[in-house]
């Protein structure tokens, strides 16, 4: 599976559970992590 297809697609289709569920994996830094993924996905990232 493409990842950045993947990202792109939940941060599209499913924003509010993606980040929703970012909070639940990472409580104490979410943000950061949603930052990098996004980075990620919009600049390629793994393959």
């Amino acid at each position: 599976m493409n990842v950045k297809w993947f990202l792109n697609t939940e941060m599209y289709n499913n924003s509010t559970f993606f980040e929703k569920s970012i909070k639940e994996l990472y409580p104490d830094d979410w943000g950061q992590k949603l930052i990098l993924i996004t980075f990620i996905s919009e600049n390629g990232g793994a393959k």
